[in-house]
């Protein structure tokens, strides 16, 4: 993955997360078919708690999920094509990127915050 941080970000509480919509964040490259490389541009990123998936039948606190889309061109992607991360949270220390997040005060439904701090996907969950 080439993440990198990105500022002036809007964390919006949309339906059943807190999401972030960017075409900014960066991208990661798998090798296709063919041999050649294809770029997956990230477009959003949601936080939900309790977790979406389960692992062994347990549900986690919380779950971070990293929405690519394939990118056809420098500014088209193909819609039907992508590839999502996913990272569960545990109770216990505290994580880097839940941190830099999430404001003091979380959004209302339906509603927004604008970040005053940059959010860097690769520096809070990177080695």
């Amino acid at each position: 993955a080439s993440w990198k941080p990105v500022s002036g970000l809007r964390l919006e509480n949309v339906q059943n997360s807190l999401a972030f919509r960017t075409k900014q964040m960066g991208y990661f490259t798998i090798t296709g078919k063919d041999g050649f490389p294809q770029y997956h541009q990230v477009v959003s990123v949601h936080l939900k708690m309790p977790s979406e998936h389960l692992v062994d039948g347990r549900q986690f606190p919380a779950e971070l999920t990293v929405v690519h889309k394939k990118q056809k061109t420098v500014l088209e992607f193909e819609e039907d094509d992508g590839v999502v991360a996913s990272f569960l949270f545990e109770f216990g220390e505290e994580s880097k990127l839940l941190a830099q997040m999430l404001p003091a005060q979380l959004p209302a439904p339906g509603a927004y915050v604008a970040m005053d701090k940059p959010v860097d996907l690769m520096w809070a969950m990177g080695p």
